[in-house]
């Protein structure tokens, strides 16, 4: 009996689709998808999470608007209608009407309202900072998804073929148990190694369908499920190759990571609040403009005031003090976080560089593992066509599973590069 082997998927019949099954795939997503065009959706507005952020965004703006409004002239105008009853002159009423136009314009409040316009500006910048950080966090994301997608595929190519391996040594102990060549020991034996490569697959079969729904929604295309997705081939020798000295990426980390100056920006915000609430008791001078028009004649009445308003605070009981304790208490809080970040990031360079030459070393070891695959696939090969003993099933699962570690060892020093290069505040960028 000659066994029907074939190179991806031994018994069609025993396959199910990998697409799940009244989903739309693919209907917006290009086919395939590349990884290049995966990240360019980082940046898409529409994302719940770059929504919520331009919120802030703008929300910071507005405050910056209201404290400069503030500094801005008021007009009010104020009526009121009134009668009196004189007791002077039994039932007399008077009438006691009033109405005032008023307008305020403060001058000077000792550098307090210029403080609060740095720093609502300097909380703009934090806001447009973070929607940077965002959409980089969210390159990351989508690698990692984009890579899971693809692994998962070569897993259920593995699963798929480990199973039909068990399941033709199953039917074939079952055919021959008959002639007394096999025990219902050795066909129980086989049928439970033929189950459990079967609930593997179904498991493979499962990932491969929720890994694209994960990846279709870190795309925000969570009505168009990714089908078919084009593997990137750079290998982890060329990434290391173009890696510079672990000493120049730590320089480079400390001087342009995002986080390190997102971090600094908000010490130089603790330190202007600081200040700030140190002003808080701080005088303020405002030029007062008024015309009044009152019905009830009096012997100061005045039409027009015009004054300078000075006003200083001398006690509030020390609420001014706790404000300012608060405020240095948030700028050590700054100083501690800033400090943590760079000890974090430092680690994580040493990490990332040193994971890099490990993967290259692994690489060469996947290739070797690979060619050896490949030559034992085309021995069991020949000797299966000239109807001699061979493991060509064995062969054949085993070349998959060296393409699943090469392609395990390419997608991770693809990400560890990415992932360096967002420490050292660069663009994520694939450029094939």
């Amino acid at each position: 009996m000659r066994w029907p082997f074939r190179r991806f998927g031994l018994i069609p019949l025993l396959l199910t689709s990998s697409l799940a099954p009244g989903l739309a795939w693919g209907a917006e997503l290009p086919q395939p998808l590349t990884l290049q065009h995966a990240i360019s959706l980082a940046a898409s507005a529409e994302h719940p999470s770059l929504q919520q952020l331009q919120a802030t965004t703008n929300q910071a703006r507005i405050a910056l608007e209201q404290i400069e409004s503030r500094q801005g002239a008021s007009v009010d105008l104020t009526g009121r209608l009134r009668w009196k009853r004189l007791q002077q002159q039994g039932d007399a009423t008077l009438d006691d009407h009033l109405l005032t136009l008023s307008a305020r314009k403060p001058l000077y409040d000792f550098g307090y309202s210029a403080l609060e316009s740095q720093i609502a500006s300097a909380w703009i910048g934090q806001r447009q900072s973070e929607q940077q950080q965002q959409i980089e966090s969210r390159k990351l994301l989508i690698l990692e998804n984009f890579f899971a997608v693809l692994l998962t595929d070569l897993q259920r190519t593995l699963d798929d073929e480990t199973m039909t391996i068990a399941y033709l040594r199953f039917k074939k102990k079952e055919d021959k148990a008959p002639t007394g060549l096999y025990s219902e020991l050795d066909l129980l034996q086989a049928e439970s190694i033929f189950q459990d490569t079967r609930a593997q697959q179904k498991l493979s079969e499962m990932e491969q369908r929720l890994s694209r729904i994960r990846l279709a929604e870190v795309l925000n295309h969570t009505e168009s499920i990714p089908s078919a997705l084009t593997a990137p081939t750079t290998t982890p020798a060329e990434i290391v190759s173009r890696l510079a000295p672990v000493e120049e990426v730590q320089q480079s980390a400390r001087a342009d990571n995002r986080q390190l100056q997102h971090l600094q920006q908000q010490i130089e915000i603790a330190r202007k609040e600081v200040k700030k609430e140190q002003r808080g008791d701080h005088p303020e001078l405002d030029a007062v403009v008024e015309w009044r028009e009152n019905s009830r004649v009096t012997s100061t009445k005045d039409r027009w005031r015009a004054s300078l308003q000075f006003e200083w605070p001398l006690f509030d009981g020390g609420a001014n003090q706790q404000r300012v304790a608060l405020a240095r208490e948030s700028l050590t809080q700054a100083q501690s976080a800033l400090e943590a970040e760079q000890r974090r990031v430092s680690e994580a360079v040493s990490r990332l560089h040193l994971q890099l030459h490990a993967l290259e070393a692994k690489w060469e070891a996947d290739q070797i593992a690979a060619e050896y695959r490949d030559f034992e696939l085309d021995r069991n090969r020949a000797l299966y066509e000239q109807e001699q003993q061979s493991n060509f099933g064995d062969a054949l699962v085993g070349v998959s599973a060296s393409h699943l570690r090469s392609a395990e060892s390419r997608f991770s020093a693809i990400l560890a590069r990415a992932k360096l290069d967002h420490l050292m505040g660069k663009e994520i960028k694939i450029n094939e």
